[in-house]
Protein backbone atom coordinates (compact mmCIF):
# COMPACT_ATOMS: atom_id res chain seq x y z
CA UNK A 1 0.00 0.00 0.00
CA UNK A 2 1.61 3.64 -0.62
CA UNK A 3 0.66 6.67 0.85
CA UNK A 4 0.22 9.85 -0.99
CA UNK A 5 1.21 12.31 0.82
CA UNK A 6 -1.47 15.56 0.73
CA UNK A 7 -0.36 18.60 -2.31
CA UNK A 8 0.82 20.91 0.81
CA UNK A 9 3.52 18.08 1.89
CA UNK A 10 4.54 17.75 -1.72
CA UNK A 11 5.10 21.19 -2.50
CA UNK A 12 7.95 21.13 0.61
CA UNK A 13 11.93 20.62 -0.28
CA UNK A 14 11.63 18.10 2.34
CA UNK A 15 9.22 15.99 4.27
CA UNK A 16 9.95 15.11 8.22
CA UNK A 17 8.75 12.26 9.96
CA UNK A 18 7.42 14.65 12.79
CA UNK A 19 5.31 17.08 10.46
CA UNK A 20 2.55 14.23 11.18
CA UNK A 21 2.63 15.52 14.64
CA UNK A 22 2.55 19.07 13.38
CA UNK A 23 -0.54 17.83 11.15
CA UNK A 24 -2.25 16.39 14.86
CA UNK A 25 -1.38 19.88 16.29
CA UNK A 26 -3.22 21.46 14.11
CA UNK A 27 -6.06 19.70 13.95
CA UNK A 28 -7.47 20.61 17.18
CA UNK A 29 -8.25 23.61 15.84
CA UNK A 30 -8.74 22.79 12.14
CA UNK A 31 -10.12 19.39 12.15
CA UNK A 32 -10.76 18.97 8.62
CA UNK A 33 -7.12 19.76 7.16
CA UNK A 34 -4.53 17.65 5.18
CA UNK A 35 -1.53 18.82 6.23
CA UNK A 36 -0.08 21.73 8.63
CA UNK A 37 -0.04 24.02 5.71
CA UNK A 38 -1.96 25.02 3.02
CA UNK A 39 -2.81 27.63 0.59
CA UNK A 40 -5.17 30.26 2.10
CA UNK A 41 -6.27 33.37 0.46
CA UNK A 42 -6.22 36.28 2.66
CA UNK A 43 -6.71 40.39 2.65
CA UNK A 44 -2.99 39.99 2.26
CA UNK A 45 -3.18 37.94 -0.47
CA UNK A 46 -2.45 34.79 -1.71
CA UNK A 47 -0.09 32.47 0.19
CA UNK A 48 0.32 29.28 2.08
CA UNK A 49 -1.21 29.43 5.84
CA UNK A 50 0.36 27.39 8.82
CA UNK A 51 -2.79 26.12 10.80
CA UNK A 52 -0.47 25.54 14.12
CA UNK A 53 0.14 29.07 14.83
CA UNK A 54 -2.76 30.51 12.11
CA UNK A 55 -0.41 32.62 10.65
CA UNK A 56 0.50 33.23 6.41
CA UNK A 57 3.86 31.85 6.42
CA UNK A 58 4.46 32.98 2.53
CA UNK A 59 2.58 34.96 -0.01
CA UNK A 60 3.00 34.50 -3.43
CA UNK A 61 1.73 35.19 -7.04
CA UNK A 62 1.50 31.88 -8.73
CA UNK A 63 -0.48 28.73 -7.11
CA UNK A 64 1.55 25.86 -8.85
CA UNK A 65 3.88 25.30 -8.85
CA UNK A 66 5.04 27.29 -5.78
CA UNK A 67 8.73 29.00 -6.16
CA UNK A 68 11.49 27.25 -4.51
CA UNK A 69 11.90 30.87 -2.63
CA UNK A 70 8.52 30.09 -1.12
CA UNK A 71 9.10 26.35 -0.15
CA UNK A 72 12.36 27.36 1.23
CA UNK A 73 10.19 29.67 3.37
CA UNK A 74 7.42 27.24 4.48
CA UNK A 75 10.23 24.45 5.30
CA UNK A 76 11.80 27.12 7.42
CA UNK A 77 8.83 27.98 9.34
CA UNK A 78 8.48 24.60 10.45
CA UNK A 79 11.42 24.93 12.46
CA UNK A 80 9.47 27.64 14.60
CA UNK A 81 7.26 24.41 16.07
CA UNK A 82 9.82 21.52 15.60
CA UNK A 83 10.98 21.38 20.04
CA UNK A 84 9.78 18.36 21.45
CA UNK A 85 7.94 17.08 18.05
CA UNK A 86 10.99 14.79 17.29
Amino acid sequence: MSVTLPKAAREQLEVLPWETALTDMARRRHPTIAWWNGYRQTKEGKGTFCYVCDRMIVLWTRKFPITRTAAKAIDEHKFAHWPGLE
